[in-house]
């Protein structure tokens, strides 16, 4: 369906929000043995532990989603990102200007979604949507000029 090399997105409007977003597509990877790292700007523990709950899996598996960072990056350690990763999908959540800072330190040959807090975000939406191939939404993932003609 989608590359390394294609630009996704994605637009949350609360923690909860976002977590719901993401979890069926880190579900879904994460049962095909992909590995994923969440960068947030937000602390998103809670909510993902409250929308895990409802996901009829193994506890191996809900171990593994935990496990993939859903604590606040310390805004230090931005900067301290490597440059090179055992996961191969890397999700960052946050203001546009996060999402900026956090990909100046990251590799390219990820695959990278960039989840945008609307409410702080939303006179760049149509650009960042311009700058992307495909959205993740709560129904999954669509080619953005499927969705928006």
């Amino acid at each position: 369906m989608y590359s390394s090399s294609d630009k996704i997105c994605s637009f949350y409007a609360s923690g909860l929000h976002l977590t719901t977003i993401l979890m069926e597509y880190i579900y879904e990877k994460t049962k095909e043995g992909r590995k994923i790292l969440n960068i947030l700007e937000i602390d998103l523990l809670k909510e993902a532990e409250s929308v895990l709950e409802l996901f009829d899996c193994k506890k191996a598996l809900k171990a593994d989603i935990k496990n993939i960072g859903w604590e606040k990056i310390d805004k230090k350690s931005i900067n301290n990102l490597t440059t090179s990763y055992n996961e191969d999908i890397i999700i960052i959540a946050g203001s546009k200007s996060f999402i900026d800072e956090v990909k100046k330190n990251i590799p390219n040959n990820n695959t990278i979604i960039d989840c945008y807090e609307i409410l702080e975000d939303a006179n760049d939406a149509m650009e960042v949507l311009k700058n992307h191939d495909y959205i993740l939404m709560t129904n999954g993932m669509k080619k953005i000029t499927d969705v928006f003609n």
